[in-house]
């Protein structure tokens, strides 16, 4: 009788000890975050879906810059970027040398178009959608709007579409390089390039053209109706 006292004893103790295990583990509280006013409130569902599109605002109203150097005035052009529709937007006056459009913040945007509204380029364009000698070039541009683009002041035009292997068009009917003295490497590995009309195009004053369409595996169509002085450039 009294070894079943102690052995029910026993167990009344290990239960009391078990529970007493289980109340000293803490409770973990749910995820919370500080509101405005410093207090503390739980993480739901559709908070974290409103920070992340709060985040992708702020990244919207941030990609907007300036880009390439400034004219003989002082003046810069200007760029936006849409995420929504990949598309990059050009304005205002300024110059496209050194390959503007290699380096960050573009770098690592996902641009498909390019368009240029109420612009106006002074001097180079040089490797502007291209980069001679980098690994980087926007490769992924499919298309390019120069509706809005007046070149009447370009002086060079050098690998402009260097690496641009997504291009399978272009429509330069737009383009009046009148004063462009280097046109080499021009369209320099445009493998996609399918067509091309350069029919608009004056050329008197271009002394370079050595590689121009060098690479443009894909180039069925080529319109050089534009004048007698493509003949005999090199």
């Amino acid at each position: 009788m009294k070894r079943n006292i102690l052995k029910c004893g026993a167990a009344v103790m290990a239960g009391v000890f078990a529970m007493s295990v289980l109340l000293a583990v803490p409770v973990l509280p749910a995820r919370a975050t500080e509101t405005e006013n410093n207090s503390i409130a739980p993480v739901s569902g559709n908070d974290a879906e409103t920070n992340v599109m709060r985040s992708a605002e702020i990244r919207a109203a941030a990609s907007t810059g300036t880009i390439g150097a400034p004219d003989g005035n002082g003046d810069v052009l200007e760029w936006s970027y849409d995420d929504s529709t990949q598309t990059l937007t050009i304005t205002g006056t300024g110059s496209l040398s050194g390959g503007g459009l290699k380096a960050e913040p573009f770098e690592s945007m996902e641009i498909r178009k390019v368009q240029f509204q109420d612009c106006k380029v002074i001097g180079s364009m040089a490797n502007a959608f291209g980069a001679y000698g980098s690994d980087y070039n926007i490769s992924n541009v499919e298309q390019i709007d120069f509706s809005g683009l007046d070149t009447s002041s370009v002086t060079d035009m050098h690998g402009m579409f260097y690496g641009c292997s997504s291009l399978r068009s272009l429509d330069l009917s737009s383009f009046t390089p009148v004063n462009v003295t280097d046109m080499s490497q021009m369209f320099y590995d445009c493998r996609s390039l399918e067509s091309l009309d350069l029919s608009s195009f004056t050329t008197g004053n271009v002394t370079n053209m050595s590689y121009m369409f060098s690479g443009c595996n894909s180039l069925g169509s080529l319109d050089l109706r534009c004048s007698p002085s493509w003949l005999g450039r090199s």
